[in-house]
């Protein structure tokens, strides 16, 4: 009987706390929603809509290219050979170890593996060398800029701005995908790979039908490259991808560096998704509509 009493009396206490908290966590999650719409809406009139602007400001703006084909090694005399490099591979900024470089190697991180590539095989980058690698072949492309939380569709091959949209994504949307679970959206060059014609995102309020969504074409080279050498992907599943890739095809989504990045309906007021980007609705129906597979994507 007392121990019954005693749980009656905790589970009042319980009940209070919880009601004098809900109004208070549903009022800083409408406090938080608010201050990402002011930020967006505040720094929008500043942002600079040229694709070139967004990658030389980026966190993520690209240091090195290979300029061929070479190998990286496990130590920083290039005395154990691992994985080879295809030309093309880019470095960024959050992936040197400066302190740790030499004359002959450059040293980087690719996922959490520490590799040394010969400094002879890479170009070093500037702002013309990278719009040449990120100049789209598509007519229509997209480029997503993750720190602020905005897609931007361009026209005439990468030169007319046409549509800018606020996005959301994860609550850890902002770094690079590695792995299946890591609730990180990826960042590099993409294409959609797949119009998805029944999102399970959004139903029309009207027709009752599911309505479309895009796939992203992850994981490209670069992703597989840096899960072959970190051991998370076998050279058999990096063929697989590298061959899909040029045929502008689905890649494997079967492997750990996961699967199913999208773009979908849902709302961008907030960061709610689980990897993938999210457009207000009204929005993601210009761009289905207006966007065709194959498409060229940035996201940086």
């Amino acid at each position: 009987m007392k121990k019954t009493i005693r749980n009656i009396a905790l589970w009042a206490v319980m009940a209070a706390q919880l009601s004098t908290t809900e109004p208070v966590m549903a009022q800083n999650l409408q406090d938080s929603k608010q201050n990402l719409i002011e930020n967006f809406e505040a720094n929008k009139a500043t942002m600079n809509n040229s694709m070139q602007s967004i990658l030389s400001n980026n966190k993520n703006s690209i240091l090195y290219f290979t300029k061929q084909n070479t190998k990286a090694y496990n130590d920083a005399e290039g005395k154990e050979e691992i994985w080879a490099i295809p030309e093309g591979t880019y470095l960024r900024k959050n992936q040197i170890n400066t302190e740790e470089s030499n004359e002959d190697y450059i040293s980087c991180t690719f996922r959490d593996k520490k590799i040394w590539i010969p400094t002879a095989a890479l170009q070093e980058s500037d702002d013309n060398l990278a719009i040449s690698y990120l100049k789209p072949k598509t007519e229509k492309s997209i480029v997503v800029d993750k720190i602020n939380r905005r897609m931007l569709v361009y026209g005439n091959y990468g030169k007319e701005l046409l549509k800018e949209f606020k996005i959301a994504l994860s609550p850890w949307g902002e770094w690079d995908k590695i792995i299946e679970g890591d609730w990180n959206t990826p960042e590099g060059k993409y294409y959609v790979c797949y119009k998805n014609p029944a999102s399970s995102f959004w139903t029309h309020p009207q027709t009752g039908k599911r309505l479309g969504s895009l796939q992203v074409s992850y994981p490209n080279l670069q992703d597989a490259t840096e899960g072959l050498i970190s051991w998370d992907i076998n050279k058999a599943q990096y063929q697989g991808i590298k061959a899909t890739i040029q045929k502008k095809g689905i890649p494997s989504q079967w492997t750990s560096l996961w699967n199913y990045i999208m773009v979908h309906w849902g709302g961008s007021d907030y960061d709610w998704t689980a990897w993938c980007m999210a457009l207000e609705n009204e929005d993601m129906l210009w761009l289905y509509t207006n966007i065709w597979s194959w498409t060229d994507m940035f996201i940086w």
